[in-house]
């Protein structure tokens, strides 16, 4: 059994998560999101029925989030943290800052084994824009920050053309891991 606010194992019985004290077996209660465009609530919507379950909204990041597990092709447990935010104008240096934030809260919440023992973090901080700006689409397509046995994969998602961007290159480290991250972002988050 698992913890369904942060993912974390639960011994068998366990009335609550050690991990984040969430009742076991409660849904997470939802912090009050505020009102978001009719194309982002659309969205949210579709991640939500492919991911089968509810996000979770985090006031802290003024974004909403999924969290699942799935296994590598190198069989490692991925950790999948997917940070949705509606960031209508936002330049490079926002969507940076956005990543970044998202990057911390995941490595500080991400639960079981340490990091590197077959285990890996993917943080998907998701910019949900209608036109994406120049400066924010350069960010996304850029090579993202190396962290040990945790990969940040920024993608932005443009409700007018339908579009998901992020970045196409291959990093010298973790490059045999990139192209399922990548694939796995997609298939959550492409329409």
């Amino acid at each position: 059994m698992f913890c369904m606010r942060c993912g974390a194992a639960l011994p068998e019985g366990a009335k609550f998560c050690t991990a984040c004290g969430q009742p076991a077996g409660a849904p997470p209660a939802r912090a009050a999101a505020p009102a978001a465009s009719p194309a982002f609530s659309r969205y949210i919507a579709l991640v939500e029925g492919r991911a089968g379950a509810p996000g979770t909204y985090v006031a802290d990041l003024c974004a909403w989030q999924f969290y699942s597990t799935r296994m590598s092709a190198a069989l490692a447990k991925m950790k999948q943290f997917f940070f949705l935010r509606e960031m209508e104008g936002a330049d490079g240096a926002q969507a940076q800052a956005f990543a970044e934030a998202c990057v911390q809260r995941a490595l500080a919440n991400y639960p079981g084994l340490p990091r590197g023992f077959q285990n890996g973090v993917v943080i998907y901080p998701v910019l949900c824009q209608q036109r994406a700006t120049p400066g924010a689409l350069e960010y996304v397509r850029a090579l993202p920050k190396n962290h040990f046995a945790a990969f940040a994969c920024p993608m932005l998602f443009e409700y007018a053309t339908g579009n998901l961007y992020y970045g196409t290159e291959l990093p010298v480290w973790g490059f045999a891991m990139v192209g399922g991250i990548r694939k796995a972002g997609a298939a959550l988050l492409k329409p």
